[in-house]
């Protein structure tokens, strides 16, 4: 009986063991938390494609305007994703009209790309490739 007790005992524990292991390498290979966009760096280093940059034209959003977004919009975590690996976080802030503008800034391993710019519950009537 009592070897019975002591070789459930180092089952059980190994067991454990085993499972702690897999939960510790499990978040490790786990991507960044989506929700959390703490790296900003400095607006000078933004790198705007050409598709933000048009679509900053067709929805009269300044450059200036996307920069205080950058700095201190609020991620939506709905709107953030990975794409090709890389976080894209959705940074929203209302602009001096009362608008909230969304800036979707991809992080390319430190750089940090303005991908699109949106002006929402505003329509635009312009085509962006």
């Amino acid at each position: 009986m009592r070897i019975n007790r002591r070789l459930l005992q180092s089952i059980a524990m190994l067991g454990l063991a085993v499972l702690i292991l897999y939960r510790i390498a499990d978040q490790a290979s786990e991507e960044p938390n989506i929700c959390r966009f703490t790296q900003r760096g400095d607006v000078d280093e933004l790198v705007y494609v050409d598709h933000a940059r048009c679509r900053m034209r067709c929805r009269s959003v300044d450059q200036r305007t996307v920069e205080r977004v950058y700095r201190d919009g609020v991620v939506n975590c709905r709107k953030s994703n990975y794409k090709d690996g890389k976080p894209r976080y959705a940074l929203e802030k209302r602009d001096d009209r009362g608008d909230k503008i969304r800036v979707i800034v991809e992080d390319d391993e430190g750089q940090h790309i303005i991908v699109t710019v949106i002006r929402l519950g505003k329509g635009d009537h312009c085509s962006c490739s």
